[in-house]
């Protein structure tokens, strides 16, 4: 995380490289625990996304029902030619996600249910199926077999698409907690 951050000072002000490079910082610093400076490095990052850490609990809550109803009829994403811009808040919240889903539950999840609905909107295949690995896995560990098997397909759908080895290894992820989780396969 501090590599990051280093990394981010030597970048341009402002830039996409710099967002992007303090994003992981974010990530990093939530991961290894640090939740002090983490949330710290989140709040700068969101804030230059204009986004923010929702403040309160039914806010949280509210948020994690309108990711899932938006996403619904997005299941069935078209590949694009070329990825929107925008595409990088479905990686900004990706990795608030990853970095608070063990800590915060709710605002994992919340974080985690807006990367998947801007990854279909914006995003390459790539990022569609990292952020459906995701909802798969949150969809079985909550024991709701039909929505995770439509998210499994349509997250082999993006792995196919995106053809690259993380990609395929999202799609593993998200059918081994499935099949572990829904289907007690040990």
């Amino acid at each position: 995380a501090e590599c990051y951050l280093e990394a981010a000072n030597l970048e341009a002000a402002d830039s996409p490289q710099q967002l992007d490079l303090l994003r992981r910082a974010a990530e990093r610093f939530l991961m290894a625990g640090r939740l002090d400076r983490g949330l710290e490095t989140t709040r700068a990052v969101l804030a230059r996304a204009d986004m923010s850490l929702p403040t309160t609990r039914v806010r949280t809550i509210a948020g994690i029902v309108w990711n899932q109803l938006r996403m619904r009829r997005a299941l069935d994403w078209k590949p694009r030619t070329e990825v929107d811009p925008r595409s990088i808040h479905a990686d900004i919240c990706w990795s608030i996600g990853a970095g608070l889903g063990m800590v915060d539950t709710l605002l994992g999840a919340y974080f985690s249910g807006r990367a998947a609905r801007l990854a279909l909107e914006f995003g390459s295949p790539q990022q569609i199926a990292r952020a459906l690995a995701s909802a798969t896995i949150g969809a079985a560990v909550l024991g709701r077999h039909d929505r995770a098997d439509r998210l499994m397909a349509a997250t082999r759908r993006a792995a196919d698409a995106a053809a690259t080895p993380v990609s395929t290894w999202y799609a593993e992820l998200a059918q081994t907690a499935k099949v572990f989780v829904l289907d007690n396969d040990f």
